[in-house]
């Protein structure tokens, strides 16, 4: 009898033990560790999260990414953590393994992190600083390697293609063919194998693209948006917004809204989800350049008049269908093609045409606390400019002296804080909008060639080959620079990939 309860009385020690493991929340001894990240994906210097469980109670987890730490968490009771972490500015596009690692159980989890940066609208992003922040492959030291990976055909030649979008892995571009059909075609960019085209019945060739909210849009006379998880070889539109006007140069998206300027001096604004309008902006009479969006105003020039004028709306929108210019300036010289570039509290605006004076002009970017505003400074160029670059505190800005295209072309460097001019590069027949990543400046050329120059003093590191017959570049050919690679429009209606 004594010995039935001693052998009870052990059993029930440890059901006791089990119990108040349980209840004091430890973490049991077939927990198995595990790590979850979210967002699992972003580019360099991004921050992500990450929630792991099953590890020892009250125990500090180490997190590295690859061999680097990146961080630590304390457990609760029940062996589960959450922890922010920056992703490093060395990390290389791919797949990297982040690990945590319990410091008194011993306790392993690891989860992928996808390292991929998105060039998701003309000129990089909103402001339009042409400049991606996050590139780490291509630099100065190896850009001079660059070498052609892949070419598609999605159009003809003398048809126009716009800047490409390159979001999720996709390079999304417009063009249209010498029959005048358009289409936006979705390319692997990796392959370059096309993945899907869809044909719309208005032109949008030249038109360049941008993604948000899941959605790809582009236009010239009406507005299309496509989902970018399109399955279908012929992509129908999720909606198209019409209204009877051109689309300047190009769409801008931001903060689940489409901005649009039009020939006709307007400013439309859409909801990105389903294409319902939300307001208009009325200032102008003639904007030729995507919106530029920053600080929560939206910045456009007026080329109608000479000297053009630059046009202020909040992006908000003044709780009315119709808004007026929140403020404006007076520009120095009359006004192109060229959009507003916002950088580090300042606004950039060219002021010119094909005839002179040629001039840039600098502005605070939240205004002057007046209706009117004067700049911070004005300096002149040797022609008319398109959309120039930020790099640093200098801005890479192309100039064309005698028209469209031109046959005398330059680079030239503009100190952002003053206006200085840095240097004078002449490249034969330049052209058109230049962009900039870790240290590089790229630019397009009517001589069908893409150029990528060192920012500090302008000298050529690197050019390609010739991309179809000479004068065939649209305004709209400006490259871009992402995860390693670059990709440009090229006048033979072709899209070409370049990489080391």
């Amino acid at each position: 009898m004594n010995r039935r309860r001693t052998r009870f009385s052990a059993i029930g020690v440890i059901i006791i033990g089990l119990l108040a493991s349980v209840v004091v929340g430890a973490s049991p001894a077939w927990a198995v560790a595990a790590l979850k990240l979210k967002p699992a994906v972003g580019p360099p210097t991004s921050q992500a999260g990450a929630r792991g469980t099953g590890f020892g109670p009250s125990e500090t987890v180490d997190l590295t990414f690859d061999a680097q730490a990146v961080g630590s968490a304390t457990t609760d009771v029940s062996g589960t953590f959450t922890v922010h972490f920056v992703v490093p500015s060395s990390a290389a596009p791919g797949i990297h393994s982040v690990q945590a690692t319990g410091e008194q159980s011993g306790s392993t989890a690891s989860a992928s992190f996808l390292v991929r940066t998105d060039w998701s609208q003309y000129h990089f992003d909103p402001a339009h600083d042409g400049s991606n922040p996050y590139e780490n492959v291509l630099s100065p030291s190896n850009v001079a390697g660059l070498t052609q990976k892949w070419v598609t055909s999605i159009g003809s030649a003398n048809s126009g293609v716009g800047s490409p979008a390159v979001a999720g892995g996709v390079v999304y571009e417009t063009s249209s063919t010498s029959a005048g059909d358009s289409h936006l075609t979705a390319v692997n960019a990796t392959t370059g194998a096309e993945l899907w085209s869809s044909y719309v019945s208005t032109a949008i060739g030249g038109s360049s693209p941008a993604v948000g909210q899941g959605l790809v849009f582009a236009g010239i006379y009406q507005l299309y948006a496509w989902p970018l998880n399109c399955h279908q070889p012929g992509c129908p539109t999720a909606w198209v917004a019409g209204f009877g006007q051109e689309i300047a140069q190009g769409i801008t998206y931001a903060s689940g809204d489409v901005f649009v300027s039009t020939d006709q001096g307007h400013l439309y604004v859409f909801k990105a989800s389903n294409g319902t309008l939300l307001w208009t902006g009325v200032g102008g009479l003639d904007y030729r350049a995507a919106p530029t969006i920053a600080s929560g105003l939206v910045y456009l020039v007026d080329a109608h008049l000479d000297p053009a004028t630059l046009d202020v709306f909040r992006a908000s929108g003044c709780g009315a269908s119709t808004c007026s210019t929140a403020w404006t300036a007076t520009l120095d010289a009359g006004g192109d093609g060229a959009a507003v570039v916002v950088s580090h509290g300042v606004a950039f605006v060219n002021a010119s045409s094909y005839f002179q004076p040629w001039t840039m002009e600098a502005f605070t970017a939240a205004g002057c606390g007046a209706q009117t505003c004067d700049p911070l400074w004005t300096t002149d160029l040797q022609g008319a400019m398109f959309t120039p670059a930020v790099s640093g505190s200098t801005l890479v800005v192309p100039v064309n002296q005698e028209g469209y295209p031109s046959t005398e072309g330059y680079l030239q460097a503009v100190g952002a804080p003053s206006g200085a001019v840095l240097w004078t590069e002449w490249l034969d027949k330049i052209g058109y909008s230049a962009v900039t990543a870790n240290g590089v400046a790229y630019v397009a050329a009517s001589d069908q060639r893409l150029y990528a120059i060192r920012p500090s003093d302008g000298s050529v590191l690197w050019s390609s080959s010739q991309l179809g017959q000479p004068f065939e570049f649209t305004a709209a050919d400006t490259p871009v620079i992402v995860n390693g690679m670059v990709y440009v429009g090229g006048g033979d209606g072709s899209l070409y990939a370049f990489g080391l």
